[in-house]
């Protein structure tokens, strides 16, 4: 074989090599399908977990977090459950409702609870308990006390308290 035969032969080779290789589809950028629908759940559950754990944190609680094998309405129905206890009229169970219905319920149960955090229904009558709220920089205890304590905190805690003050405004008319 000849020098020129074997630098042909090379050649070829190396036109074959080039030839697959510009049939090969390119490398995936980004992404796959798959990593964005992921994505996607990931930041509906966050979303989901935020805003029930700012209506939890009000109770001294964390909201649980999503398991990953039950569906979004279902987790939820599980977040507004957790919080029924503290509210008057959403004592009613969600599993069988669909989600348009569920919608209205759980924006219900999360503003009602949050109304009543000061009153928490799980909390037995004459008991305290102390919620941590992170106000700015700081964090800021407060102390609530259960359904049916009446005014258990001046109880406990008025020989410490200021009298009270008064104030009445009155509007001058023009």
């Amino acid at each position: 074989m000849s020098d020129f035969d074997l630098i042909a032969h090379k050649n070829a080779l190396i036109r074959a090599k080039e030839k697959e290789r510009r049939n090969q589809p390119p490398p995936q950028q980004g992404p796959s399908p798959e990593q964005l629908e992921s994505m996607r759940l990931r930041q509906e559950t966050d979303a989901i977990q935020a805003r029930a754990d700012a209506v939890y944190r009000l109770y001294g609680a964390a909201a649980p977090s999503y398991d990953g094998e039950e569906s979004l309405l279902d987790y939820r129905k599980r977040l507004a459950s957790g919080l029924r206890v503290h509210t008057d009229t959403c004592r009613h169970d969600f599993s069988r409702e669909p989600g348009a219905v569920f919608a209205d319920s759980e924006t219900k149960v999360y503003k009602e609870a949050a109304k009543n955090w000061q009153r928490p229904g799980d909390l037995p009558a004459g008991e305290l308990r102390e919620v941590v709220i992170k106000e700015g920089p700081r964090d800021v205890s407060y102390f609530v006390a259960g359904k049916g304590s009446g005014s258990m905190f001046s109880k406990v805690f008025g020989e410490f308290m200021l009298p009270g003050l008064r104030v009445k405004f009155v509007k001058q008319k023009s």
